[in-house]
């Protein structure tokens, strides 16, 4: 299985037609009643004129702005040097502000030209190692895709249900941020299950909360959890129909203790990962076949390790394919090795259905 996913996944770069990292947007193709693969170089001719033309129409009226605004602030304080009274230095001090204001309010009403150049040009230049090298190209990155709208294919809030352990999990990202081309995130998790009644009531409480642990593990890693992206290739043909990406992925994880409870410790573990994603969309981007994989090394502290009832730190490879549906709904097979026979090696593979929230 590996070997053929391998050799699917080098079929895809070779047969791409042209090596691509960045957003033709869609747009821009209907317009021209044109295939995408025929217009994207004239496409990004014009990109790169019209960035150039935004950003120098920018830097001059920024640069007007900025001479006006000294000229006026000079006259100002040349005439506070002399003043004829109070009431005289309260209108100068009140003009100065004034100034001030008007200066501001004309630099921020230029800022989305100047983001919109940003956009433009960035569209249009072909990267392929290390894509992004700013925060405008990181957020545009991991939130836009060949459409040019929001990509939810590899979404950071999923609902899953696990067929095999009638378990599900919610994880939900609840803030995000870029500084420079890193991207940072911070999500919580909830697992439960429609038989976890009766586990409790057949289980013993340890081997009950090893399942527990290890299924928040796999699901994320904790309850709570901090996670960095770096984009570090990405291949995509020039129909965005087919792309591949690769990012360095580290994320740390906690088990934060219920409020109210007694418990002193709390396990945390930290995971050095990097994930693979590739995908193939139909022509209209309604259906796509998708292919995830994972591989971290993963440190945890004494109270993670107890709760897996492992000794060391361990290798974790996850791997996930299948089928989503207008970017809302995916069914896919996921598979788990741990390099670990403690926790299990490798462990049963099993069918899960992930609902993508659209928001």
């Amino acid at each position: 299985m590996k070997k053929t996913l391998c050799i699917l996944l080098l079929w895809m770069i070779v047969t791409c037609q042209e090596l691509l990292c960045q957003i033709i947007p869609y747009q821009y193709m209907v317009l021209a009643e044109s295939s995408i693969s025929q217009y994207a170089e004239y496409d990004r001719e014009i990109s790169h004129n019209i960035a150039k033309s935004l950003t120098e129409h920018v830097d001059k009226t920024e640069k007007s702005l900025m001479d006006s605004h000294v000229a006026s602030t000079t006259l100002i304080l040349e005439m506070l040097a002399h003043p004829k009274d109070s009431i005289d230095v309260t209108y100068l001090l009140h003009r100065l502000y004034e100034e001030r204001l008007s200066l501001r309010d004309s630099l921020a009403s230029l800022s989305p030209l100047r983001l919109q150049a940003q956009q433009i040009q960035y569209m249009a230049v072909n990267k392929v190692l290390f894509p992004v090298q700013s925060s405008l190209e990181a957020k545009m990155f991991f939130s836009m895709d060949g459409s040019g709208s929001d990509s939810r294919l590899m979404s950071h809030n999923f609902f899953s249900y696990n067929t095999d352990s009638e378990k599900f999990a919610i994880f939900s990202e609840l803030f995000s941020d870029y500084f420079g081309p890193l991207r940072f995130g911070f999500g919580a998790l909830v697992t439960g299950g429609e038989n976890e009644a009766n586990e409790r009531e057949t289980l013993s409480p340890i081997i009950q909360d090893n399942a527990e642990a290890l299924q928040r593990f796999l699901n994320g890693g904790g309850n709570s959890v901090i996670s960095l992206a770096y984009p570090l290739i990405q291949w995509r043909d020039a129909a965005w129909t087919r792309g591949i990406r690769i990012l360095a992925a580290p994320k740390y994880a906690l088990d934060i203790p219920a409020l109210g409870s007694n418990v002193n410790r709390y396990s945390s573990n930290a995971e050095l990962g990097l994930e693979a994603s590739a995908h193939w969309a139909g022509h209209s981007q309604n259906i796509a076949l998708f292919f995830q994989t994972r591989v971290g090394y993963v440190i945890g502290n004494r109270a993670f390790k107890e709760s897996l009832r492992s000794d060391n730190n361990f290798i974790v490879t996850q791997m996930n394919f299948g089928i989503a549906f207008r970017n809302t709904f995916k069914l896919s097979y996921n598979t788990h090795n741990i390099s670990n026979n403690q926790i299990g090696g490798d462990l049963p593979g099993f069918i899960s259905f992930s609902l993508i929230p659209q928001f």
